[in-house]
This record gives C-alpha cells, structure tokens and sequence, in this order.
C-alpha cells in the first residue's frame, strides 16, 4: 500500500527527487532531518501526522537551546519548519497525502538582534593586535572597510585584485537576487 510509507521514507525520496538544491541548503535540510524532524516524526507513517502534531512539535523545537551556545534555536527552527513542510507537499503531490498537516502551523519568528558596528578606531585596534599574524590584520581592516561578509571575502581571489591601482573587484551574492559586482 503506498500510503504506509514511514516519514523517513518520504523525506528521503524528496531529498533524492530535489536535483536543484545546492550543497548548503541540502546540508542545512539534512541537518534538521538528523537533529530535529527524525526524532519526532521519522518511524511515523506520513498519514498519522496531524496539525496538532506538528504544531505540539513546534512549540517544544521554540523551548529547545542549542547545547553549544546555551541560546533558543529561533533560526534553526524556522529552517527546520521549512523542511518540514516541503516533505509533506511532496507527499500530498505524490498523493500519500490528501492534506498538508503543515498548513496553518504558525512558522516561529525569528527576532534579530541589531548589528554592533565598529568605529573606525575599535577597527584599528583588533587589526592591530591581529597584525601578529599576517594576514589577520589586513583581512580585518578589508573586512571592515568593504562590508563585505565571511563568504564574500572567503571568495575573493589573488586575481580580483588590482595591488598597482589599490582596488578589488568582488561579486556580493543576495539571498533570491541576482550577484551584485563591485569595486573597492
């Protein structure tokens, strides 16, 4: 019967059908599966998951802390809520389901904390003592002065920049934009 598919069943077959997920965001779903989903829902048959379910579940993830940091897992659950909810439309759209239990369950906030800017002289000090260890203290100040984020600067290479002209050409990348170049 095709309906007595377990949870972890499901998942996986999305997993494997989803071709276009780049490696972050499959690794990012993976770990939601492993630490968050399976242990509620993976033995479960797909049709015994109610609204009710979900939402019970939801509100114990919103209690949980991260044992490294100590902090709510805010962040961690909406992302978890999200890979949740693409198991079960790919369920009701191979018709293991008739209803998306996931419809309706309040997805979690997350409330971010306003950035701490640094001022120019705060820069130079943590550059400063970071000039022990070169490059540290170049790549704090670029950092800096750039606004460009980890990923950006772990992307730049020796060819994007022009040492005689004391410029650097980057391409920023945005969540759902297109890649954005510019120059420093």
């Amino acid at each position: 019967m095709k309906n007595s598919k377990t949870f972890r069943e499901v998942a996986e077959a999305m997993m494997a059908a989803s071709h276009q997920l780049n490696p972050k965001t499959r690794h990012g779903y993976e770990e939601c599966f492993r630490l968050h989903i399976y242990p509620a829902f993976g033995a479960r048959r797909i049709t015994t998951i109610t609204s009710m379910d979900v939402e019970a579940w939801a509100a114990d993830l919103r209690t949980k802390v991260a044992p490294k940091t100590g902090r709510p897992y805010p962040a961690s659950s909406v992302r978890t809520m999200i890979a949740l909810s693409k198991v079960f439309k790919y369920a009701q759209r191979h018709r293991l389901i008739t209803v998306n239990p996931c419809t309706g369950v309040e997805r979690p906030r997350v409330v971010r904390e306003e950035p701490v800017f640094l001022s120019p002289v705060q820069v130079e000090r943590v550059a400063d003592w970071l000039d022990v260890v070169p490059p540290c203290g170049l790549i704090i100040r670029f950092a800096a002065y750039t606004g460009l984020r980890p990923g950006e600067l772990e992307a730049l290479r020796i060819r994007d920049t022009n040492f005689r002209g004391g410029t650097s050409r980057f391409a920023v990348m945005c969540s759902g934009f297109r890649a954005v170049t510019g120059s420093t």
